[in-house]
């Protein structure tokens, strides 16, 4: 037996284990069905799965293997980051694979493979299979693009929506609105549409991780996918230095707990002591790109923005869950906000207002938002065409209810 036969029996062994630990996993994010239409659609493919740490793409990836092997398919499932496979070419293995059967592979954290882009290049070129990969945003979109081009799909797994937390945790079967859908609807739908405790999600239940753990144990997982991000993620694909990544874990505990208006590079690069306002736009790059935070331009000319400072807010929970760990309490304000940008920003292009005499953010240039509590008053837009209050309210005449906000995917 050659020493390729011994490989592909391992990572055969590997994979039916892993697929079958995967059945455990009964509940899917709402990108299954849209993945299942597109494998079925084109069986000549590379699709690019990519997101943040612990937004469940093994998971996804291994349930859409098994939902395969359902229908009669041969899957192989290999994890590109396991050290019996770091000296052997991805391309060997797939090519040998397809000797055996296989049509259909999962290749688990790609990014962890200096040449990974063009391992998928040649095994696209040459061999007629469909590759299901996942691995981080950064590497996938800054090394692969010039590759890949035509030849890979790429779909972004966000983080659980407050819908997707609802229908998965409680079992309901609530649709997406559409911006006005809620605009229009608002006191119809808050009636319709019960709310659950928006703090729920911002503090825990807006990771997979929540459907399989208690929250003491799986807010400690949380920590240790963030600790993963700082230790590995930041110097292994930025090249970040000892002193940067100290830098980089106050970084993320300060902007834990700010209060709004506090979030712009400039005022983040006074604030800490002995960090640059470069080194802060190093890192805020890289924790964008890798799914902890999210920076929102302000309105503006395009031209003008880049003389501007972007708001930076954070992708739920980690606001939460890093400020309580160091025992500092986060500002509701701010994760109010979070709460709406993450939503708003997955299907519309969301700006802030500098001036603080102006509302907090527009939508695709024209709905204007004021974000607030349930006391919050309309006199900051009562002059203003086509803007509303935004309120963390169950119900009310004036004011539209901020969990509804959390419907729009």
């Amino acid at each position: 037996m050659g020493d390729m036969e011994k490989t592909f029996e391992r990572i055969a062994e590997m994979s039916r284990q892993s697929l079958e630990k995967a059945k455990n996993f009964e509940k899917r994010r709402f990108l299954f069905s849209e993945i299942m239409r597109i494998v079925q659609a084109k069986k000549h493919l590379i699709v690019l799965l990519t997101g943040m740490r612990g937004a469940g793409k093994t998971v996804l990836s291994l349930q859409v293997g098994n939902n395969l092997l359902r229908e009669g398919e041969e899957v192989l499932y290999i994890p590109a980051d396991h050290v019996a496979l770091s000296d052997i070419s991805l391309y060997d293995i797939v090519k040998h694979s397809t000797m055996h059967g296989y049509t259909y592979f999962i290749v688990d954290e790609i990014h962890s493979r200096p040449d990974w882009s063009k391992e998928l290049k040649s095994i696209y070129d040459s061999l007629d299979v469909f590759v299901l990969a996942t691995g981080s945003s950064t590497a996938l979109l800054r090394k692969g693009r010039y590759d890949l081009s035509r030849r890979a799909l790429e779909i972004k797994l966000p983080v659980m929506s407050y819908r997707e937390m609802v229908n998965l945790r409680f079992d309901k079967n609530r649709t997406v609105l559409s911006l006005e859908e809620i605009l229009r609807g608002f006191r119809n739908l808050s009636i319709k549409y019960k709310p659950y405790s928006i703090m729920d999600y911002l503090s825990y239940y807006s990771l997979p991780v929540s459907l399989e753990c208690t929250p003491d144990i799986g807010k400690e997982l949380i920590l240790s996918t963030i600790e993963k991000v700082i230790y590995k993620d930041l110097p292994d694909l930025y090249h970040l230095d000892a002193e940067t990544i100290y830098d980089a874990k106050k970084l993320l505990v300060y902007l834990s707990s700010i209060t709004p208006g506090e979030t712009s590079i400039s005022n983040l690069a006074q604030m800490l002591e002995n960090v640059g306002k470069g080194t802060v736009k190093t890192l805020l790059t890289a924790f964008s790109e890798l799914g902890v935070t999210f920076a929102v331009p302000p309105h503006g000319k395009p031209g003008k923005r880049l003389r501007k400072s972007y708001k930076v807010l954070m992708t739920p929970p980690y606001r939460h869950i890093i400020a309580r760990a160091r025992g500092l309490e986060p500002s509701i304000g701010t994760l109010r906000e979070d709460f709406f940008v993450a939503h708003a920003c997955h299907a519309h292009s969301v700006e802030y207002f500098k001036s603080k005499r102006m509302p907090d953010y527009v939508l695709d240039g024209r709905y204007i938002f004021e974000i607030g509590g349930s006391k919050k008053t309309k006199r900051q837009i009562k002059a203003i065409k086509e803007a509303y209050l935004v309120a963390d309210t169950t119900y009310s005449e004036t004011k539209i209810p901020l969990h509804l906000f959390g419907y729009l995917y």
